[in-house]
């Protein structure tokens, strides 16, 4: 596990401080899943994003707190918030926890 990458199955789950250098390097549609160790959702909606990195689908966790930068550049002022990016660029957010198959119709649209 260096560099603070973890396999998740057939997905990959990335907890990074990388986010501008995987952003700019991967093409590929993916969520960004900004979070918090200290907020109640989060907590709750860590294991269905968990859920959907085994399913396949790119998700980058950011914790808020170590890696304001990316909040700052993505403008996330609340958690959970998940960001569908492709091809480098924003398509679509929303913001609070989520069942499962709503965050993978998300992904799908």
């Amino acid at each position: 596990m260096s560099d603070g990458i973890t396999e998740a199955r057939r997905g990959t789950y990335w907890k990074s401080n990388k986010y501008e250098q995987l952003n700019k390097e991967n093409n590929m549609k993916q969520l960004w899943y900004f979070s918090a160790p200290w907020c109640q959702p989060c907590q709750t909606f860590g294991p269905i994003m968990d859920q959907v990195a085994e399913k396949g689908i790119h998700v980058h966790k950011v914790n808020v707190d170590y890696e304001p930068n990316a909040s700052t550049t993505y403008g996330v002022k609340s958690v959970p918030t998940i960001i569908l990016v492709e091809n480098g660029k924003e398509k679509a957010r929303f913001v609070g926890a989520r069942p499962l198959n709503e965050v993978l119709n998300f992904y799908n649209q």
